[in-house]
């Protein structure tokens, strides 16, 4: 069982103003080392989002999608605004206007498990409605999958011996 902190490497891009240190609706967060996660279980996953301004008035609240991205291993600026694909995961909901904020995004679990290190946030709002995540960290609680032993034959004749193998 462990529990492993990454810290986001981050990237904007708006289809008005291209890609940027600042966004506008679309950002890409890539997570370096989470791939190392495939195959385990995922218990848990908590995500930590430090805001910039984002949108006009202090208690903005915003709906920010989390998606798994077209392209995995790292940013890709030539992506544009299709880093993102399919369906949203989940959605992360809260006043966002400088300050630091935790979400259980459980919802993100089974793409960790599967070996994605690379996901796009999305908000579809007005250009007044901005995002702009300073800095994100994903904290994962996770354990090792059981074993499955294995038999050296499907089926043993009485008095013949059978190898169990267990890895």
């Amino acid at each position: 069982m462990g529990k492993n902190s990454y810290k986001a490497q981050l990237n904007y891009y708006d289809s008005e103003w291209g890609w940027k240190s600042e966004g506008v609706r679309t950002g890409v967060l890539y997570f370096p080392g989470l791939a190392a996660l495939k195959g385990k279980i995922i218990n848990s996953v908590k995500l930590t989002a430090t805001t910039g301004q984002t949108g006009y008035g202090t208690a903005t609240t915003k709906t920010v999608y989390i998606y798994n991205s077209a392209s995995q291993g790292g940013i890709k600026t030539s992506l544009n605004a299709g880093h993102r694909t399919g369906n949203a995961l989940g959605s992360c909901k809260a006043p966002m206007w400088d300050n630091t904020k935790t979400f259980d995004v459980a919802f993100m679990a089974a793409s960790i498990a599967a070996g994605y290190d690379t996901y796009c946030i999305y908000n579809g709002s007005s250009y007044t409605d901005y995002l702009k995540w300073t800095a994100v960290t994903l904290e994962v609680d996770w354990q090792e999958p059981a074993t499955q032993p294995s038999l050296s034959a499907t089926t043993v004749e009485m008095g013949k011996s059978v190898t169990i193998n267990t890895p």
